[in-house]
């Protein structure tokens, strides 16, 4: 198969994943070719399509209008920076991630992170939002609508405080016109911990009750730390998503299957190079 990398468009940290793909790619018997019209398909770097990305938009659109397959790599959820996705046709739900017949939890102790058990209590009800200009987002309602909404139902079931955690790159939302249709909700705003692209999540999970995500890491990180979430269907952690019409009953089921899946869709860069995640998700193709 011949691949086409388009590794001008990634982000700074891009550049040795698509190093390691590439020889990941070649590892497998496949070929890396110059251009679109020869390739069999196209690897691109995140579906944000913004600032180095912006690039990637032109190429996802004449792709998918052409029907050729798009290998999306990016950082991933698990070990922010250490472990990356490698996924076909999108990222989170809407991605391909290889055969789930394969899964395993022998992957367990190469992550090091472990289920919490489910936690009950809880201060107040945390919403994550994200940036409303990434491919994410896209046939979303504004962000400002999408959080009128949830506080709305949310009150209407209960007197917990409300915490709306901005994405720390959100140029574009309303947050003050927001809280000023509101009382009962209050703002933390992300503190960057001076690694790499790590915030202090853990210090307002740590106290809360729910947290509310479409469809990004915060409802992740909520699941495997035993705090309910309640999420989109896009999000890699739907199928444990609670019911926004239930908040006082959160969903809390058995997540070992879910969770040994979801390693399965982040590598780390050695495993990368070795085509391990490619080899997996060429049947597809």
């Amino acid at each position: 198969m011949k691949l086409k990398l388009y590794k001008e468009f990634g982000s700074i940290n891009s550049k040795p994943i698509f190093a390691a793909f590439e020889e990941g790619a070649i590892a497998v018997g496949d070929e890396i070719v110059e251009t679109y019209d020869e390739a069999d398909a196209v690897v691109i770097w995140s579906i944000l399509f913004s600032g180095r990305m912006r690039g990637n938009k032109d190429i996802w659109q004449r792709a998918n209008r052409d029907k050729k397959p798009i290998i999306v790599l990016e950082v991933g959820s698990l070990l922010r920076d250490t472990s990356w996705r490698v996924g076909l046709g999108g990222i989170n739900r809407d991605a391909r991630w290889g055969i789930q017949e394969e899964v395993s939890s022998k992957r367990r102790a190469k992550f090091n992170i472990d289920l919490k058990p489910w936690r009950e209590g809880g201060e107040f009800i945390t919403i994550c939002t994200q940036r409303p200009d990434s491919h994410q987002w896209a046939n979303m309602v504004p962000m400002e609508q999408w959080l009128d909404e949830n506080i709305r139902t949310i009150q209407e079931q209960t007197a917990r405080p409300i915490v709306i955690r901005p994405h720390p790159r959100d140029k574009l939302t309303n947050f003050k016109a927001v809280h000023q249709k509101h009382s009962n909700v209050y703002f933390d705003v992300p503190k960057h911990l001076g690694v790499s692209d790590h915030y202090n999540f853990s210090d307002i999970l740590d106290r809360s009750y729910m947290v509310i995500n479409h469809s990004s890491t915060p409802g992740i990180e909520s699941i495997i730390n035993g705090v309910p979430a309640i999420v989109g269907k896009n999000s890699m952690a739907y199928e444990m998503s609670s019911d926004i019409n239930n908040i006082n009953t959160p969903y809390m089921p058995y997540r070992d299957k879910w969770f040994d899946g979801l390693l399965h869709t982040e590598w780390f860069e050695d495993e990368i190079k070795r085509g391990l995640p490619w080899a997996r998700l060429k049947p597809f193709l």
